[in-house]
């Protein structure tokens, strides 16, 4: 599952990183 993290977690278009919270991952609070 730390594969997937690392994933999300790549810079965006402007070269930050970008964090994919479980929400905006489309997995609602719920799943954790």
């Amino acid at each position: 599952m730390s594969r997937l993290l690392s994933r999300w977690q790549q810079p965006n278009a402007e070269g930050r990183t970008q964090s994919v919270t479980p929400e905006s991952a489309g997995w609602g609070v719920r799943r954790l």
